[in-house]
């Protein structure tokens, strides 16, 4: 994920980059409704305050057996185990590879 201020006819825009839970890229942009002058501080706080609601977003998602929200780290979890009868044993162990190495520590932290 990564965020920008822009400055657009002396306002502060945050841009938003992040990856939804489809995978597809997406960016969402947002008056900060703060002027140019002697504001940078705190366009750059309202920055992170929206980069890090959307990173607890995408964390969250619903269990569809329950309905219950559940960590995404939990949901990858159960994904893996649901697909490993579906999948080579070498890209298994690929999958099982990268999520323990880099989404779980990521999520989890």
């Amino acid at each position: 994920m990564t965020g920008t201020l822009k400055i657009v006819n002396g306002t502060y825009y945050t841009y938003i980059n992040y990856v939804d839970e489809n995978g597809k890229r997406q960016q969402k942009t947002k008056s900060t409704g703060l002027p140019t002058k002697g504001n940078k501080g705190r366009a750059n706080a309202i920055l992170d305050e929206r980069k890090q609601a959307i990173a607890e977003g995408l964390t969250r998602r619903k269990n569809p057996n329950s309905g219950e929200n559940i960590r995404f780290s939990d949901w990858v979890r159960q994904w893996q185990e649901g697909a490993k009868r579906q999948l080579e044993l070498s890209t298994y162990e690929g999958y099982e590879i990268n999520t323990r190495n880099h989404i779980i520590p990521y999520f989890d932290a």
